[in-house]
């Protein structure tokens, strides 16, 4: 294969392990295709039923930075619940992307494949992503979700606000160690090729 390392024999509990890695990557194919179909059901739900799914399940499209004054979700008019609704795609869609890359690399798991240009090429993708989802595409979001809620307020109590917490720099952390294993993995596989054609 002159994509990479290609595991298919040889691997220390044989025809046992290669099964374990097929099921266990199916079982994760089949959760990230789940999170997908349901992340903008649970953005619905939370928008248009009043905050219904809790805060652990909205932390990815909640009503922005709690420290200014929101009004509470009841007191929404439907339309900018529907503007809230859409906008909340933003950061949604980046998840989506990610799962979606999860798939392809669940897919390659399945197929044993393991150390390839695929794999590299996936987790950059996962990498680049997260990391231009938070630094350029979340602070787009804040904005607009803060604008679209407190745009009944009174003069003077309109927002257009951008914050970063915890959970922000955790994921640029996230972002920066997966473009970091991708280099390395695909310095491995690069070696790994010379190797084979060095006579």
């Amino acid at each position: 294969d002159n994509n990479g390392i290609v595991l298919i024999t040889g691997t220390t509990g044989g025809p046992n392990t290669m099964n374990k890695i097929k099921r266990t990557s199916r079982i994760f194919r089949i959760f990230f295709l789940t999170l997908i179909i349901l992340l903008p059901i649970f953005s619905a739900i939370y928008w248009f039923f009043d905050g219904l799914i809790p805060n652990m399940f909205s932390f990815m499209w909640s009503q922005g930075n709690t420290d200014i004054r929101l009004p509470p979700l009841n007191e929404l008019k439907p339309h900018i619940r529907i503007f809230c609704f859409l906008i909340s795609m933003i950061p949604i869609g980046v998840y989506i992307f990610v799962l979606r890359y999860g798939m392809k690399l669940c897919k390659l798991y399945e197929s044993f494949k393991i150390f390839t240009m695929e794999n590299v090429q996936y987790y950059k993708k996962i990498g680049y992503t997260l990391l231009i989802g938070k630094l350029v595409l979340y602070p787009i979001y804040e904005a607009l979700i803060t604008l679209a809620q407190t745009y009944y307020n009174t003069p003077g109590e309109r927002y257009i606000s951008i914050s970063l917490d915890s959970w922000d720099f955790t994921v640029i952390f996230f972002a920066v160690m997966f473009i970091f294993m991708s280099w390395v993995m695909g310095e491995g596989v690069k070696l790994e090729e010379d190797k084979k054609y060095t006579v």
